[in-house]
């Protein structure tokens, strides 16, 4: 439906900066339109990885409660 290319470790783009916007825009829209509601998908995948989040982090492993060192199931609703 829509792709960003990052070729260089999957963070960085050889396009320039109005071609990543047009791309971001592209999957962005083809993400809404697949059904998600999250207003801005990308920012909220960057969030969750952050080091400075506290609590909680997707992790290569999983998404992490970090207070209570589990596991957190994902579900699809």
């Amino acid at each position: 439906m829509a792709e960003l290319p990052l070729p260089t470790f999957g963070l960085i783009s050889e396009l320039t900066m109005p071609e990543i916007v047009g791309h971001y825009r592209k999957v962005e829209k083809a993400l809404h339109d697949l059904g998600s509601t999250i207003p801005r998908p990308f920012l909220t995948l960057q969030t969750f990885c952050f080091t400075g989040l506290p609590f909680i982090r997707l992790t290569d492993q999983g998404l992490v409660d970090i207070r209570q060192r589990r596991f957190v199931p994902l579900q699809v609703k």
